[in-house]
């Protein structure tokens, strides 16, 4: 058996980043031609793989909100992924600065930073 400690980001903001990334596995044979994470701890779930992809699909914000759900509970019950820590960001400015934002996607948007 392995353990592997490692950290994760989305790659843009949809949660398919990160279904794809942890529940996608249509081919867990060394031609795949997508590697993802679960191809590459060689898990395979066919049930949590299809979700994922009806999700992607699914045009209804509610129904795939729903879908993600079942999504996360599924794969936090089968898979062999355990997601232990977020992280958090913290900013400090002084008070003649105005519009800082630290974002989900761990970016420093400088266009709203004002200097007084």
């Amino acid at each position: 058996q392995q353990l592997a400690l490692t950290q994760w980001g989305a790659d843009y903001f949809d949660p398919n980043s990160n279904a794809e990334a942890f529940c996608s596995n249509p081919d867990n044979t060394d031609a795949a031609k997508s590697r993802t994470l679960a191809w590459r701890c060689s898990w395979q779930d066919k049930s949590i793989s299809d979700l994922s992809t009806k999700a992607l699909k699914e045009s209804d914000p509610a129904t795939r909100i729903k879908l993600y759900e079942e999504l996360q509970t599924r794969h936090m019950e089968n898979s062999p992924f355990i997601i232990m820590l977020q992280p958090t960001n913290t900013a400090a400015c002084r008070n003649v600065i105005s519009g800082v934002a630290l974002t989900v996607m761990n970016t420093s948007p400088y266009e709203k930073v004002v200097k007084a």
